[in-house]
């Protein structure tokens, strides 16, 4: 894979690992009324379970992004197995994500997750061709 196309997809899940751990630490910030539950009211951090929902999955989402940017650009094997993963985990997390912030940033992060799936199934794709050629 080219060096261009590796950092690109590095950056994109550097920023993915970003929003994910962000959004995170968002979430225990948020109102109330914005999870639908109540919740218990300790400084400015609000516990509940829902909360603590959206908190374990968009913390673990940013982890895995990050763990995936590593071996993206220093070309461990399943690299992009882990990209599309990621991708599909960011797709499925794509409402909690827009609940820590704007729409517009969700659409930047769904385009982001398209490009990722993107340069993973070409690259399955380019490897089963030349498996396919050299018989």
């Amino acid at each position: 894979m080219k060096i261009h196309l590796r950092i690109t997809v590095a950056s994109s899940h550097l920023l993915i690992g970003l929003t994910s751990i962000t959004g995170a630490l968002l979430a225990l910030y948020q109102a109330p009324e914005n999870f639908g539950s109540l919740q218990i009211i300790i400084g400015d951090i609000y516990f509940s379970d829902t909360v603590f929902d959206h908190f374990s999955q968009l913390f673990l989402l940013g982890i895995f992004s990050f763990y995936t940017m590593i071996s993206s650009f220093y070309r461990f094997r399943l690299w992009q197995l882990m990209t599309a993963v990621t991708a599909c985990s960011t797709l499925m997390l794509f409402g909690k994500i827009i609940d820590c912030f704007s729409v517009d940033y969700g659409v930047i992060i769904f385009i982001l997750c398209m490009f990722q799936l993107l340069v993973s199934v070409l690259f399955i794709l380019q490897k089963l061709k030349s498996r396919a050629e050299t018989g």
